[in-house]
Parts: structure tokens; sequence; C-alpha cells
């Protein structure tokens, strides 16, 4: 039996400031949702959550840099939520000076801001070509700075292609040499968004096994499997698909007042029925790997769960399956509940 456990509000507020080829969200157009209406409609769904033993989130889209008056609604709706919000990414937001970054967090400090998150993409030429703007590699060292000097916990997120891969090493170098990171990760990139039309640029076999060890450490080895490496794994996999579901409410800017004027009880059990109805449909991993697994192809996926995202997608796009725009757009809402194979979309 699929219970739908969880309700996400999802929406877009600020136009990201990059424009990066490996964007996960893919093309971002200019917002058409006001803060207002997304803080209220928010508010309601989360306080209509808590008072009805509903798990009721919130997800900002692109970046977050908001002000102050803004940061403080978010980390007190978020508490609200039950939703631990310590941390901020940093992608997407304009360009500042050292000076002017240490400012900035030293303000979101004070209000509860503990950790830092930054993306980077290789040594300067290559982040800044990655991320199609110039200056964001001295801006990101700058920022970065500024958050050792403040004390905050900085954790870095490095993704590696094959354009990159000989400036890993000279990267982890450059970040050594400003601080001790809280977390250090480099990745392959995920199978979403701009980064679909980046597959020439995605490790492969051969590639991994000339990764340096400076770099492998922080890198999962036991995950960086190929496609093909997947496939002889969970093409006999007993794995189900998990009972336990959430799903993301989109606010696109035309159905604000719908969601404002209407019964959350009312709209979220519409939605939760059609996202049951869909989600009962889809085949497990075993038989989305028998029906779309390239067993020859030697491209690197870190994780079942992101070679899980390109069978779901070629699942999505056979026409024999009659899966419509709508009935995608559905199946794309849902993310897991509990631990299993489903990575959200």
């Amino acid at each position: 039996m699929i219970a739908v456990e969880k309700v996400n509000i999802w929406g877009r507020v600020t136009k990201c400031a990059h424009r990066c080829r490996y964007c996960l969200q893919g093309g971002q157009s200019q917002p058409l949702l006001s803060w207002g209406a997304y803080a209220e409609t928010v508010e309601k769904y989360v306080r209509w959550g808590n008072e009805n033993s509903m798990s009721v989130g919130f997800e900002l889209a692109s970046n977050y840099d908001l002000t102050l008056e803004q940061y403080k609604w978010y980390l007190d709706m978020s508490a609200l939520a039950g939703k631990l919000s310590d941390s901020l990414l940093m992608g997407g937001m304009r360009m500042r000076t050292e000076e002017e970054m240490r400012i900035w967090l030293a303000e979101r400090k004070e209000l509860g801001l503990k950790k830092v998150i930054f993306s980077m993409g290789g040594t300067e030429p290559h982040h800044d070509a990655m991320n199609r703007r110039k200056g964001d590699f001295q801006y990101l060292l700058g920022a970065q700075k500024a958050a050792f000097s403040l004390g905050l916990d900085v954790e870095q997120r490095i993704f590696i292609t094959k354009e990159n891969m000989d400036s890993m090493d000279g990267l982890c170098c450059v970040l050594d040499d400003i601080g001790k990171p809280f977390r250090r990760s480099i990745y392959p990139l995920h199978f979403r968004g701009y980064a679909m039309d980046m597959e020439d640029a995605r490790l492969d076999e051969n590639d991994i096994k000339n990764i340096p060890e400076s770099v492998m450490q922080y890198m999962m080895p036991d995950l960086l499997l190929s496609e093909r490496q997947w496939a002889v794994q969970l093409c006999e996999s007993s794995e189900q698909n998990p009972e336990k579901i959430g799903f993301f409410l989109y606010m696109d800017g035309k159905n604000t007042e719908k969601l404002l004027s209407g019964s959350c009880n009312e709209i979220i059990e519409r939605a939760g029925k059609e996202v049951a109805e869909e989600y009962a449909k889809l085949p497990s991993i075993a038989e989305l790997c028998r029906r779309y697994a390239d067993t020859s192809c030697r491209r690197i996926h870190e994780g079942k769960s992101k070679v899980y995202a390109l069978w779901f997608e070629r699942y999505i796009s056979d026409p024999s399956n009659g899966i419509t725009p709508q009935k995608a757009s559905v199946l794309h809402s849902i993310y897991p509940a509990e631990k299993s194979v489903i990575h959200k979309i």
C-alpha cells in the first residue's frame, strides 16, 4: 500500500546568477513567483501540516541569496517545519568582495548560520568555464576565506569530468592553502538538467583507474561504477520501490492564487492520489535495468540512485509507455520518504 508521508512546497523567487554547464535544474527563466506569495503559501501549508499530522516542508530553488529579513523567515519557518537549517548553499549568488562576503556571512551567523557549502569545478580556468562566469573562482576563494575567518564550517563539493580531472590535485592544493574544510567531496556529474548534455565529459572506467590517491580520498570508489557494471548488479535485484513516498508541490507563479485560496486538505489529497496512482505503475529498478540499461556503456555513475535516474528518464521518454508531459511532471515530483534506490529527480 503506497503511503504519501511528506509534501514539499517548491518555488523559485530569485534568478540564479550562474548559468553552469552542469546545472542540475537545467533551464532557469526569470521566476514569475514573488517572495511574498511564496512565503505566504509556505506558511499556510506548513501550519496546516502541523495541525493535521502531515509532514510539510519547503524548498527554495536556485540559491539562497536572501535578505536578512528573508533569511530570518527561512530559519523560523524551517524550525516550524522541523527542518535543520544551519547551512547555506553558496551557488548562484551575485559576486561580492571578500570583505563584503565577511559582513554578509557574519550577519547570518548571528542568526544561526553554521555551515556554508561551495561547489567548484577545477582550478580557475576550468571552474570559470564550467560556471560560465569570469572571476567566479577568485570570488569563491575570497568567500571561503571570509567563512574560515568567522569560524564557519566550510564544505566543498567538487565536480570532476574528463575535462578537469587533471586539475583536481592542483585545486585541492589551492584550497588547502586557505583552510581546512569541514568536508570535501569530489563527485562525477549527476544525470540531471544541463549535465545530461555533458555525457561526453563524463568519467569512464579507464579514467577512474588514473585518478591519483590524493584525489580519490575525497571520492567514494566503491560506488564509482559504469552503467554496464551497475547493470550486472541491479538487473537481478529483488529490491522493490518503497511504499512510503513524498512529492513536491511546485509553485510556478500561475497556480499561486489556487494554492492560497484553495483548501490545503483538498489540494494535497488530490495531488497525493494522482502521485500514488502514477507511482504504482513505475517499474522496479530491476525491470528498469533489464529494459533500459546500456550494458556496453563504460561511463561512470556514482551510486545506484544516479544510474536509476538515467533509466528512469529513458522509461519516461519511451513512447511505448504512454507517459504524457503531465504524467512525466507527476513522476518527476516524487521522492522516497524512506531509504531506497529511488533518487529525487
